[in-house]
């Protein structure tokens, strides 16, 4: 405790990311799927327990400087897209991802082979590097409750929203 620093701790189950989902849902308005923002939500409402209002966090650098690997997929994907019936582009993922790929389990690797062949020639769309993860865990809703499919809504909706906020000169940077 060098810098006399007072700390909390979250926990963070499988459970209670299932419980708060809806909430975190409600308070983003707009269509989400993935539950990262969950436990955020739960550390967001211990800081207002203890009477702060503002917490400056890390978040954002990632999307400035491209360090996800989002945007490392996006290269090799649209690279990939040039000859979409290449059986080598796709290996590229390897490079990305060896803790999946590496694996002797042939199933695994056309699965996540066809995960990233999911719309992959829509290189044009200014969403293209998003696309795939918000096509393939559209297919999720099945799976929530009437009340959370009307919140999230239809995901060709939410695309158009999303692109009409972009710059104009957005695909030309």
């Amino acid at each position: 405790m060098a810098f006399g620093t007072d700390h909390r701790t979250v926990l963070c189950s499988e459970q209670d990311i299932g419980e708060i989902f809806p909430r975190v849902i409600w308070h983003t308005e707009t269509p989400i799927l993935r539950t990262a923002p969950a436990p955020l939500f739960m550390l967001s409402e211990l800081v207002r327990k203890n009477d702060f209002k503002v917490v400056l966090t890390g978040e954002g650098a990632d999307e400035v400087f491209a360090g996800y690997n989002i945007f490392k997929e996006d290269r090799v994907r649209r690279f990939w897209a040039r000859q979409p019936n290449s059986k080598l582009r796709p290996m590229l993922l390897e490079r990305l991802y060896p803790y999946i790929f590496s694996q002797a389990n042939a199933g695994a690797r056309a699965f996540f082979e066809g995960f990233f062949r999911k719309n992959l020639t829509q290189v044009n769309s200014p969403a293209y590097s998003h696309l795939i993860r918000w096509n393939n865990t559209a297919l999720l809703k099945a799976f929530f409750s009437d009340e959370l499919q009307g919140m999230i809504g239809k995901l060709p909706d939410f695309v158009e929203r999303f692109v009409s906020t972009l710059p104009s000169d957005f695909m030309s940077v």
